[in-house]
């Protein structure tokens, strides 16, 4: 069974937050209200009692678990850049084909001229990204764009 998590920063501050996503209508109406968004999760205290907790974070940085892990066993979020060969890319859901997608950030190194491991970029499926490594996010490190 698929495992559906979330992440998200806390408001003003660069701490991340996992558990499940809950948006909160201000006030009620879906097409008209603001939304504020929140990650809950569950923990237990040292008697066994579960609580669950809750934390408003900014909602650009919401992102889903994608189901897959990196080569060293690191979770993959929608908005994680990955180290893919000559490349760094960033993963994204794409709505019209209902998949994750990568998306081009930059070359490593700068280095884009008639390289061949350009076009090995199109062949790689998004199950490969076991083989490589999650180097950080869209949101921690915004030098990359």
């Amino acid at each position: 069974m698929r495992d559906y998590e979330f992440r998200g920063k806390l408001l003003n501050t660069n701490v991340w937050i996992y558990g499940n996503l809950r948006i909160h209508l201000v006030d009620g109406y879906l097409d008209q209200s603001e939304k504020r968004y929140y990650i809950e999760y569950n923990y237990m205290d040292k008697h066994g009692q579960v609580f669950r907790d809750s934390y408003e974070v900014d909602p650009s940085t919401v992102g889903q678990f994608t189901g897959l892990e990196d080569k060293n066993g690191k979770k993959i979020y929608e908005g994680d850049i990955i180290e893919l060969i000559d490349r760094l890319v960033y993963i994204t859901w794409h709505d019209y084909l209902c998949t994750y997608d990568f998306n081009f950030l930059k070359y490593k190194d700068d280095v884009c001229g008639n390289s061949v491991l350009k076009d090995v970029f199109k062949l790689i499926s998004f199950n490969e990204l076991r083989n490589y490594e999650v180097i950080s996010n869209i949101h921690d490190f915004a030098s990359y764009f």
